[in-house]
Parts: C-alpha cells; sequence; structure tokens
C-alpha cells in the first residue's frame, strides 16, 4: 500500500487507515481514458502516483484545462455530489497512473469529521474553477506561441525532465489547434532558443 503518499496529505493516522482499508484502487496505463464525458461516476478519487489531465470535448475538438499530479493537489473531485449529473470533462492518464476510488457519502462522513480533509476537497474544487478560468482567459489574450511554450514548461515541471517525449499530434489536441499550426509555432519556438525540436522529442530550454 502507497501509504506513504497519503501521509504527504499530512491527514490524521485515523483517516488514512480509513482511507487505505475502504478504497477501490485502480490502476491506468498512459493513455488511457478513464472517465468520458457524458458517463456518470460516483466516486471521488485521490491519485496515488502517476500524473491525469482534464480536457473539456465538444464533439471533435478538446482542449487541456489543467493537469492533477500526486505532489499538488491530488484530488479528483469534479462531480457532483449531490446531483447524479453526467461527466462534463474527460480525465485521461498522461503517465501510468494509480487512483484511490472512494465512496461519496465517505468522503462525505470524513469531511463532516476532518477538518484537513474538508479543506482539501474545497481547495480541489476552487483549483478546478480557477483553472478552467485560467485557461479560457488565456485563449482569449495569449498568442499560440505563448499557450505552446507555457504548456511546455508545466509540462517539463510534471514530469522533472526538459526531454519531453511528445508528439505534435498529443499537443495540437490539448491546445485545440491543427498540427500545422504547432509545426509552426515549434519552428517559431527554436529559432527562439526557447526549445530544441527532435524526431520525437522536445527539448525545454
Amino acid at each position: 500500500m502507497p501509504i506513504s503518499n497519503l501521509e504527504k496529505l499530512k491527514l490524521p493516522d485515523a483517516l488514512i487507515e480509513e482511507i487505505n482499508n475502504h478504497a477501490l484502487i485502480q490502476s491506468y496505463t498512459k493513455g488511457e481514458t478513464i472517465v468520458s464525458k457524458g458517463s456518470f461516476h460516483n466516486k471521488y478519487g485521490i491519485l496515488i502516483s502517476g500524473l491525469l489531465k482534464v480536457s473539456v470535448v465538444h464533439e471533435t475538438n478538446s482542449l487541456l484545462i489543467y493537469h492533477i499530479d500526486q505532489d499538488n493537489i491530488p484530488f479528483i473531485t469534479f462531480l457532483d455530489f449531490k446531483n447524479n449529473l453526467p461527466f462534463t470533462f474527460d480525465l485521461c492518464a498522461v503517465e501510468n497512473s494509480t487512483i484511490y476510488w472512494l465512496d461519496i457519502q465517505k468522503v462525505l462522513h470524513w469531511g463532516d469529521l476532518y477538518d484537513s480533509f474538508r479543506n482539501y476537497v474545497f481547495q480541489s474544487y476552487s483549483f478546478q474553477h480557477l483553472s478552467l478560468f485560467n485557461t479560457l482567459k488565456s485563449e482569449k489574450i495569449n498568442s499560440l506561441n505563448t499557450k505552446l511554450y507555457t504548456y511546455l514548461v508545466n509540462k517539463s515541471k510534471l514530469l522533472n525532465s526538459k526531454q519531453l517525449a511528445i508528439l505534435n499530434t498529443e499537443i495540437a489536441k490539448d491546445l485545440n489547434v491543427s498540427q500545422n499550426s504547432i509545426s509552426n509555432a515549434l519552428k517559431i519556438l527554436a529559432k527562439e532558443k526557447k526549445i530544441i525540436k527532435y524526431t520525437n522529442t522536445i527539448a525545454v530550454l
């Protein structure tokens, strides 16, 4: 059991024990869709290892909203606790990932008992809404070059690597633009000495 990852959250020992006892543990491979838009999902998640991404999907288009990683706020809370509503986002694994899925009623009960846990839930909701606002704001005011460089820098930090094994198709999907636009923007960033583009990787400088 990866209890140490839960201990990073500085939750009470009694709560950590309860989470480990009641969690449904599931693992996902890189690129796997965990929950898709329009589906119903009545579990609350804690990311134990790996990296996830949340995207808004409309017909054939998608736009990356934010990532979920275990070192920041690893809670998966973009669902309505009170109403049985369909998922409004796509949740995918960026890297091989493990999630603890918890019953919502248990989560609500723990929120009543433990202030620290309730605060994490509220923080994750705030993070989600702020990320959505910032993404939409960036879509309006920033150039593609700026958005692409920010995307690459953030991804480099999340993966703790300056060398990114990522294809233009994935970037284009995350930023909701054409592959040609991404190719042109990468050439500009390379000329500005912000990146080095290799065949299947990008080095962030």
